[in-house]
């Protein structure tokens, strides 16, 4: 018999892509999903949802918890998500931390995404089965600035201030990870912003251009664009 572990690469294949939930859990993603199908439903739930994380006390996070955070986080903290890490890693499959915060208006916030970033970056240097980090451009600057620069505008001092900050916290996330040999993937987020962040990213260092629009920089940091 074939080893089930080590198929031909196919994408179609959801026997062997989903082998590593159980069969209570493949009932109740799929539940969710046609949930998550209906417009209306959606509205429903996204507007409960938002009035539930307001609840004093943590009241409703069990529930939040066990529904659409089950489904797409790994965990509330990097040693939660080892779990679902050790897990993928039985079907020999690796895994990209993410933080998913983004959309942010305040420098206080953006400096946390920074700070979870470094540390992810440290979690994937001790842990064989994460060898990238993935990162968002909205988790550093507000949407509105990226828009305008897009768009081709002069941006304010204030404006001018925050892209100087996205630069610079750039800089230290890449100089960790060339110092702990991760690799980080950068969400453009929009097709937009894509060409934004090639045009940024090769303005601010030196690049070797590759294929798959992948970037390696001097100080050995990869960057893909997803």
């Amino acid at each position: 018999m074939k080893d089930q572990l080590d198929p031909t690469l196919n994408f179609n294949n959801t026997e062997i892509a989903f082998s590593y939930k159980s069969n209570k859990e493949l009932i109740h993603t799929y539940r969710l999903f046609q949930f998550m199908n209906k417009p209306t439903l959606v509205k429903l739930g996204t507007y409960f949802g938002q009035l539930a994380s307001q609840l004093p006390f943590g009241i409703a996070d069990p529930i939040i918890r066990e529904t659409i955070f089950k489904q797409f986080c790994g965990g509330i903290s990097l040693l939660e998500c080892q779990k679902v890490i050790d897990r993928l890693n039985l079907k020999k499959t690796l895994t990209i931390l993410d933080y998913g915060v983004e959309a942010k208006e305040v420098d206080e916030e953006f400096r946390k995404t920074l700070d979870e970033n470094l540390k992810a970056i440290e979690f994937a240097y001790s842990n064989s089965n994460v060898p990238v980090i993935s990162t968002k451009l909205t988790g550093y600057i507000p949407i509105a600035v990226l828009e305008k620069i897009h768009a081709g505008e002069t941006l304010n001092q204030a404006e001018q201030i925050k892209f100087e900050r996205l630069e610079e916290r750039f800089a230290i996330l890449c100089k960790k990870a060339y110092e702990m040999g991760v690799s980080i993937f950068v969400d453009a987020k929009k097709v937009g912003f894509k060409s934004l962040l090639m045009i940024w990213l090769t303005n601010t260092w030196p690049f070797i251009i590759k294929k798959n629009q992948l970037f390696t920089i001097p100080i050995r940091c990869t960057f893909r664009i997803v």
